[in-house]
């Protein structure tokens, strides 16, 4: 209760040894869960496998592990996990409790020789060698490894005097379960313990004790990424008003760190930039043309690379994210290793800036008509809520977004840039601005409409309120390799974040592809 600013280990460790100690323990704690996560992947990915039959892949098992795991631990606190949690832990009992009544009945373990004699190996004290003493100890050590998790669980706690008696508890229960069970298993396999032990019955009992651990293998693994990003959660954080208050950031940081284990755990590394002109960014200089044209979002991109010395990377988004994905694919096809695209090929052909499409889409373009004026100029900087709203319950009218969702969307636009940005965007889009002198070599490549010449998936929403959805022909001569396209049920326009499986599947397939 003396240091109510420890939510974690590495915080402790500052308190006791300084920067210095915190900084060693944060790279510790995060690669051990980060391992730890992987290994319950594998855990999980090799129980459903067997559920299965053996069919299919194991990567795309160990991907649907990751997948599911990443939207359990998207729940934002430990309190509202409990009940998950104690399914996990009478899952994981009971089949570890139905592998040590197996053992006992079968007449070898599944790992021993099918036919003849075999030696169980049994010692009281045994004399291994260095690498099998090592393993030895680490087992234990794993075995209570998440003793770095309880300041996690204090830090959440209503009552935090009432920690000692939980732990107690708990550690008491898996002492008694460790002894007891793991001797009984080791009394009648000996050196044929399955790995993962599960297994050591083999037959039927392996099937069964596999499928009732299912829920233990994933709440489990969904712990370790849960309490993982809340460090990094934590630790983006600390010190600003957004730690505890109910804001964009707060939930924008969430939402990404939460996934960021799951994905370090499959190799995947995650950026999510703000657009130019939206959230915290600014400009270095206030000299700088404030563009949001189409050539400066593919730079962006670009220049995010080099500054963070990535040589390439998958890039998916919509809109205008998407528009810059496209961009940067289409003239650095070197830096993009795939590309994810919400509504297709969005590079503008400026040259056709003035011809009009079908008269139901151009009344849905009011806004780009609007900001063109002094007067829409004026209603973006008063009121942008309000002009979201009309537009997002036009583009996506199926979706049943909540306050909450709107208010952390909105909350971006309060940026000094933003209205300049914006208006530069339609303005420079219909020939009526010039655009930044320093894009227009880009600008002049992209009204050539250049090709995509890595491998794409691209997405359309079926309930697309002014993007008619398309079965990916009236831009297949735009994408040059292999290309993918899904049309989604009950997707408007802003498909990553009503429909966020499909992006996240899709993410996954041109990975494949790649």
């Amino acid at each position: 209760m003396k240091h109510r600013g420890v939510h974690n280990i590495a915080d402790a460790a500052m308190v006791m040894g300084g920067p210095v100690a915190r900084e060693i323990t944060s790279v510790l704690f995060l690669l051990t869960w980060i391992l730890a996560t992987g290994s319950g992947f594998i855990g999980l990915s090799q129980g459903l496998k067997i559920l299965a039959n053996g069919k299919g892949c194991t990567i795309v098992w160990t991907m649907v592990a990751a997948v599911s795991t990443g939207i359990l631990s998207s729940i934002r606190t430990l309190g509202k996990l409990a009940i998950l949690t104690w399914i996990g832990f009478a899952s994981i009992f009971t089949a570890v409790f139905i592998v040590v009544v197996g053992v006992s009945v079968v007449d070898r373990p599944a790992a021993a020789p099918p036919t003849g004699p075999y030696d169980l190996g049994i010692v009281a004290v045994g004399s291994p060698g260095f690498v099998a003493g090592l393993v030895a100890a680490l087992n234990l050590f794993s075995g209570f490894g998440s003793t770095s998790t309880f300041m996690p669980v204090i830090a959440e706690m209503k009552e935090p005097k009432r920690f000692p008696k939980a732990l107690f508890i708990s550690q008491g229960l898996l002492v008694a379960c460790y002894m007891s069970f793991g001797m009984v298993v080791y009394m009648y396999c000996g050196q044929y313990i399955a790995s993962p032990s599960l297994a050591s019955a083999g037959g039927t009992l392996e099937k069964v004790a596999y499928a009732i651990s299912v829920p233990g293998f994933m709440m489990t693994s969904t712990l370790w990424v849960h309490v993982a990003a809340k460090f990094l959660f934590v630790r983006i954080l600390r010190n600003s008003e957004h730690l505890q208050k109910n804001t964009l950031i707060h939930w924008t940081t969430w939402l990404y760190v939460e996934v960021a284990p799951a994905l370090a755990a499959e190799g995947y590394r995650v950026i999510v930039p703000y657009l130019r002109g939206n959230g915290p960014t600014t400009f270095l200089h206030t000299n700088t043309f404030r563009s949001g044209q189409q050539a400066a979002l593919g730079y962006d991109i670009i220049e995010i690379l080099d500054a963070l010395k990535i040589p390439s990377a998958i890039f998916a988004g919509y809109d205008w994210g998407g528009r810059g994905a496209c961009v940067a694919v289409a003239l650095w096809p070197d830096r993009c290793d795939g590309l994810v695209s919400v509504n297709s090929y969005l590079i503008q052909d400026l040259s056709k800036a003035w011809i009009p499409l079908n008269s139901e889409i151009e009344a849905g373009f009011w806004y780009f008509y609007y900001f063109l004026t002094p007067r829409g100029e004026a209603a973006l900087a008063e009121h942008p809520q309000d002009i979201a709203r009309v537009v997002w319950d036009k583009n996506s009218p199926v979706w049943n977004y909540t306050e909450q969702e709107f208010e952390r969307a909105t909350e971006t636009y309060v940026n000094p840039d933003y209205v300049d940005v914006v208006t530069q965007v339609y303005r420079h889009r219909l020939l009526c601005a010039p655009g930044d002198p320093d894009y227009a070599d880009i600008e002049m490549e992209l009204r050539k409409q250049p090709a995509i010449r890595v491998p794409a998936v691209t997405l359309d929403g079926l309930m697309d309120g002014n993007f008619p959805a398309t079965d990916g022909s009236p831009s297949a001569g735009n994408f040059k390799r292999t290309r993918i396209h899904h049309q989604i049920e009950g997707a408007g326009h802003n498909l990553p974040q009503e429909k966020p499986q499909a992006f996240i599947d899709a993410v996954i397939e041109v990975a494949g592809l790649s």
